[in-house]
């Protein structure tokens, strides 16, 4: 007993993470490292405290407006009460004021854990404040290029690996006559012309090949100058350039797309080659 008590607070005190024990009550009786860090509390102003004035260290405005605090104070009263944990393992959410007055987001799981004599609660906590700000700021790119996408003259578009539309910009509309629902139900081979969805299904296999290659480029493109066909049943020039895209081990995922109009440059490359043929 004496060995699995020593196992158990040395991976405690271990544990980046925040862990605190309360008693029957919620009075904190356990509070390790990590929950200094978390909560900017020392252990010996943690200790005797209850777990809800530890995770209720919020700003007012705060407290005001998100009511989940509240009713996480609530929830725990009735845990305390009842002896059981009514939603058990599942992870909260919560912003709270550090001890050195910054706001951190965290993460907590709340359970019980029996004892001889009834039960102890078992808060653990891990503070998601930079994640949270990764996140925040993936969604604020991810907003500007939407909102780049969607008022680009050029289509701008996403295929998974199997060809399929996974995105389709308005410019669709403009350029094809398509609105975005009928564009994105449609199939490479239907929007190609014949010739030109054989070139792109033979580059495309070419660029599959590549992958296997233990050296290639990861960052490279392809340009290419297809006949696409519109909604009133008319034929015009896309120059096509795509790419891979890619998850976090480098392997594709999807394709991104920009075709630009370019039926004015091929008729005058045309009369140009007409031109010339009657020159000779």
């Amino acid at each position: 007993l004496r060995l699995s008590e020593q196992k158990f607070r040395s991976i405690v005190e271990l544990s980046n993470d925040a862990i605190v024990l309360t008693d029957e009550q919620g009075g904190i009786i356990e509070y390790n490292r990590g929950a200094e860090k978390v909560y900017g509390l020392k252990r010996a102003e943690a200790l005797g405290s209850l777990l809800w004035d530890l995770e209720f260290q919020f700003v007012p405005d705060e407290r005001k407006t998100l009511k989940v605090y509240e009713q996480l104070k609530t929830n725990l009263l009735k845990i305390f009460r009842i002896g059981r944990a009514p939603w058990l393992n599942k992870l909260q959410e919560a912003v709270i004021q550090h001890a050195d007055g910054t706001r951190r987001t965290i993460q907590a799981l709340f359970f019980l854990i029996p004892t001889d004599n009834g039960f102890m609660g078992c808060s653990i906590a891990r503070d998601i404040t930079e994640r949270k700000r990764v996140e925040e700021m993936l969604r604020e790119s991810e907003e500007r290029y939407r909102l780049l996408a969607e008022n680009a003259t050029d289509i701008i578009c996403a295929m998974d690996m199997n060809l399929q539309l996974t995105y389709i910009s308005p410019s669709v509309t403009r350029q094809l006559g398509y609105s975005v629902e009928e564009a994105m139900t449609q199939t490479l081979e239907e929007v190609l012309s014949p010739d030109s969805f054989e070139v792109a299904m033979k580059v495309f296999a070419e660029e599959l090949a590549i992958e296997k290659m233990e050296q290639k480029d990861m960052f490279r493109s392809q340009t290419l100058e297809l006949e696409v066909k519109c909604k009133d049943g008319s034929i015009i020039w896309n120059e096509i350039k795509f790419t891979f895209l890619r998850d976090e081990n480098g392997r594709p995922v999807g394709i991104l797309a920009a075709a630009r109009d370019i039926t004015e440059r091929k008729q005058a490359e045309a009369e140009l080659k007409k031109y010339c043929d009657y020159l000779e």
